[in-house]
């Protein structure tokens, strides 16, 4: 799991991403300004090579995030729900 913190407005960016797999642990995400790579270590910690991730590690960027939504990623997906929640 990723401790960063989910900032709810990159949340709802995120939705709008596309996010295609490559090899273990590398996706494409696109549907932004530009294209961007998402990684994942061998320790589990996911990096992104947009400007937000590098300046702001503190919270998850939409390109993580949309990752973590592709792939179900539970406290992602609890986030989503409480945004959800909040339209409502």
């Amino acid at each position: 799991m990723n401790a960063q913190r989910i900032d709810s407005n990159r949340l709802r960016r995120a939705l709008f991403l596309d996010v295609a797999p490559h090899a273990e642990g590398r996706w494409t995400v696109t549907g932004g300004a530009e294209p961007h790579l998402v990684t994942r270590a061998r320790t589990g910690s996911v990096r992104c090579d947009c400007l937000d991730a590098l300046y702001r590690p503190q919270v998850r960027c939409k390109h993580n995030l949309a990752v973590a939504l592709s792939r179900g990623e539970r406290h992602v997906l609890t986030g989503l729900r409480e945004l959800l929640g909040e339209a409502q």
